[in-house]
């Protein structure tokens, strides 16, 4: 199968960084490329997950959360009342 060209605009920026880690592993840029391909083809889908990570889910919360619940379970509450300010 011929090979065809494949074109993509990005930044100066994150060319030269791209570039710059691609060449620690002693690949070029096309190369880099060529493997993310071939690795979206074989996972038949993006080699990685692509998350936007929820705060409320967060390690620090969660333990903040368990905490809090178990409080609740011992009996440690403390109730107040609504006030309204006008």
């Amino acid at each position: 199968m011929p090979n065809v060209v494949v074109q993509a605009r990005v930044s100066a920026e994150l060319k030269q960084r791209t570039e710059r880690i691609f060449s620690a592993l002693g690949i070029d840029t096309a190369t880099g490329i060529r493997i993310f391909l071939a690795q979206v083809d074989m996972h038949q889908g993006l080699p990685f997950d692509m998350t936007i990570e929820d705060p409320f889910y967060s390690p620090s919360n969660m333990r903040h959360l368990d905490k809090a619940i178990a409080e609740v379970k011992a009996g440690h509450v403390v109730e107040h009342d609504i006030v309204e300010v006008d």
